[in-house]
Formats: C-alpha cells, sequence, structure tokens
C-alpha cells in the first residue's frame, strides 16, 4: 500500500474513512462544519473555565499560536521570524508542530465513547470536555519549560478553528494567509504527484 495513504489510514477514525475515501477519489471532502464548530455561548464559557483551570489560570503569559490556512500557507516563515523575538520561547517540548485543533475530532470521539459507556456522564460532561482540559494541562506543561517567556507553538491547518479561542482562551492566534494561486501551485509542486494522499488542484483550490 502506497506509505502516505498508509500512513493517513492508521491515524483515521472510523467515522473518517468516508471522508477519506472522497479525498483519494479526488472529490470534495471538506465542509464548512470542519472548520467552524458551532457550540452554544455558555458551553463556550464553561470549556473556556475548563481550560484555564488546566492551565493553572488566567494570568500565566499568553502563549503565541501560528495557524496556516494550509500547508504552503508560510507558517514555517511566520513562526521563525516571530522566535527571533527574545520574549518568546519556540516549539517547547520540541514540538515543532502542534495539531491539537487538526485532531480534535478525536478528542471528541473520545468523549463520545466514555460517555457511552455510562449515559448518565453526558448530564455532567460535554463532548470538547478532554480536548479543553488537554490542551490547558499541555499549555502549563510546555510553559513550565519556558519560564516567563510566551511559548510559541505553530501548526498548517484550521480545522476546528473556531475550538481555539475557547480552548486556549488567552492565546494569541495568529492566522497565516497566502495567495490562493501561490499556495496551489506550491502545494502541487511540493507533494508527491504519484501519492495516493495527493489531493487534486481542485480540492486544493475548494480547502
Amino acid at each position: 500500500m502506497n506509505s502516505g495513504y498508509n500512513s493517513i489510514l492508521q491515524s483515521t477514525q472510523l467515522s473518517q474513512v468516508p471522508k477519506l475515501g472522497k479525498r483519494v477519489l479526488g472529490m470534495k471532502y471538506l465542509k464548512e462544519s470542519d472548520f467552524l464548530v458551532d457550540i452554544a455561548q455558555d458551553e463556550a464559557a464553561r470549556l473556556t473555565k475548563l481550560a484555564e483551570r488546566a492551565m493553572g489560570g488566567p494570568d500565566v503569559p499568553a502563549p503565541i499560536l501560528v495557524l496556516g490556512v494550509m500547508p504552503r500557507s508560510g507558517s514555517n516563515f511566520l513562526r521563525d521570524l516571530i522566535a527571533e523575538h527574545p520574549d518568546v520561547y519556540p516549539d517547547p517540548g520540541r514540538l515543532y508542530e502542534f495539531p491539537i485543533l487538526h485532531a480534535a475530532g478525536s478528542a471528541r470521539g473520545f468523549m463520545e465513547d466514555f460517555i457511552a459507556m455510562f449515559p448518565r456522564n453526558a448530564e455532567v460532561l460535554g463532548k470538547w470536555d478532554a480536548l479543553a482540559m488537554l490542551a490547558g494541562a499541555w499549555m502549563r506543561e510546555l510553559q513550565a519549560e519556558a519560564g516567563n517567556k510566551r511559548i510559541l507553538l505553530k501548526c498548517p491547518h484550521v480545522q476546528f478553528l473556531s475550538l481555539a479561542p475557547i480552548v486556549f482562551p488567552n492565546a494569541k492566534i495568529v492566522i497565516c494567509l497566502r495567495d490562493g494561486r501561490d499556495l496551489a501551485d506550491s502545494t502541487m509542486r511540493t507533494f508527491k504527484r504519484r501519492s495516493l494522499a495527493r489531493k487534486t488542484l481542485t480540492q486544493i483550490a475548494h480547502e
């Protein structure tokens, strides 16, 4: 099996198999809900408090998150530029990419499985609780390494973007955009032409 396809398949939940199939067949496979999750205001406030408590309170140095609209959008360049500031601590924990939002669907799946084992847990838990607590605790651990400096993390994806200010409530979030024509051209040139996991030009344009 193609190694690129195999690596994606290994990290894909069963619920994501139809999406993966569409991607391999060259069809449109992303929806607006993959980027913008609808969360009620009171639920967002509750999740923010969960994340803040896990982070150690609202007064820790604000992390900087550089998110690329998609790969080849310039997130590496922007990360390198911000990392030059003396008060910034880049890549704590040697995490050269931090795709926690990109993997948010898996965190949601974990909570759904957890609640399904004892449905009454749904009275006190929500499907994004694990993500909020994980994000906060992870930031606290990385901040301990950085001292008083602002930690800098990056990811070239914006899936589940609307969750970012909720689970990273005090973060400085930078969205890196690039002209779509240049981005599409760079993507087509960069990734292997014969890979089953490679996106078509139409898929890139749609994304």
